[in-house]
């Protein structure tokens, strides 16, 4: 299933939001027409631009159990048998009636952004790994900060896959794709050195200007996990993965940032997510399913006043309310010269004044 959003712009021409425009099916669904075309895949050899493991020989035009004879440079193909296939329309399943169903607030961002892993063989960029790649997490736009580990000399940087909104999960793999120019900065951290919360680090740390984000995943390194070999870029993508392992690997990596970075003990660590903080699903569809926690960054700031602890959430990050009369309580426990009976009173008279 396919579906192309239109973007709105406003009167100063900047986009606003997008809406559903058409709706369509592709490959072996029903009432699809099709056929896709693209430029003949090479008879042997490797698929183009792919990992190792997926050396094939097609000297009879064979793919995926399907002759596909190749014509004048080009091969027609009934079903989604390669990345990259060109639909051509009308396919037989379009539906128009979604146009306008619902708007998507724009929420620019990167959906793969990764350093080069260590490891013998090209890496597929499907499935993420403690370096960053298809991380697919909206957060990752304007304004935000991506610290990653380097394993490899030069680091060797890339990125794609670029969104113009997602929800948490991607549920159904693919967020509104588009092309993105942008502007980055590069720094690099020596070993040892840079600020504390890069210091030692073993995952993706994300940063925008109200939050920190551990992002975690199923499998730290899938491509060292003995329950994935021989084959582990194959085999994450066939055994599938586990939200339990992605939330147990983010609360492990939490835990450990919290401590060093924080100077937390590990019994205020866990008080401090459950009390503080959010688990959410990033994604369910890379193979190596991520779960990440977000933790506001006003918790650890001097001489602030606290805000209320509903976030209104809009696409891409969390908007802190206005605080609320309710507040006062907090002001109140953290000036540590009230007993608790006065505190009750306060809380009391608090709640009355905002009804």
């Amino acid at each position: 299933m396919a579906t192309i959003y239109e973007l709105v712009k406003g009167a100063s021409g900047k986009i606003k939001y997008a809406e559903p425009f058409v709706q369509f099916q592709y490959g072996s669904a029903p009432n699809y027409t099709g056929p896709m075309t693209r430029s003949c895949v090479p008879q042997t050899g490797t698929v183009p631009d792919a990992y190792m493991e997926h050396v094939y020989n097609n000297t009879a035009y064979t793919f995926r159990g399907a002759y596909t004879p190749c014509v004048n440079g080009t091969q027609q193909f009934v079903g989604y048998k390669y990345p990259g296939l060109i639909t051509q329309h009308p396919t037989g399943t379009e539906n128009y009636g979604i146009k306008g169903k619902w708007k998507v607030p724009v929420n620019m961002h990167i959906g793969n952004i990764g350093l080069t892993p260590k490891n013998a063989v090209p890496v597929t960029s499907t499935a993420p790994f403690d370096s960053g790649g298809n991380l697919d997490n909206r957060r990752l736009g304007a304004g935000s900060t991506l610290y990653l580990r380097a394993e490899v000399a030069g680091g060797l940087l890339a990125m794609g896959d670029t969104h113009m909104a997602q929800g948490d999960s991607e549920f159904d793999g693919t967020a509104i794709e588009t092309s993105i120019n942008g502007k980055f900065k590069i720094t690099l951290h020596k070993a040892g050195t840079g600020p504390k919360k890069v210091h030692n680090l073993t995952f993706p740390l994300i940063e925008n200007a109200e939050n920190y984000i551990v992002q975690g995943l199923a499998y730290n390194n899938y491509l060292n996990h003995p329950d994935l070999q021989p084959n582990p870029q194959q085999l994450v993508l066939q055994k599938g993965s586990s939200l339990d392992k992605a939330m147990n690997n983010t609360y492990l990596k939490a835990r450990e940032w919290l401590m060093n970075a924080k100077n937390l003990t590990e019994d205020e660590v866990n008080t401090f997510i459950t009390v503080m903080c959010d688990f959410q699903v990033t994604q369910v569809v890379d193979g190596n399913w991520g779960v990440h926690l977000v933790i506001p960054k006003f918790a650890f700031q001097k001489n602030t006043k606290p805000h209320n602890m509903m976030p209104k959430v809009v696409c891409g990050t969390s908007t802190l309310q206005n605080p609320t009369p309710a507040s006062l309580v907090f002001d109140m426990w953290q000036s540590h010269d009230v007993q608790y009976d006065a505190l009750v009173a306060e809380f009391g008279r608090a709640v009355a004044s905002s009804r």
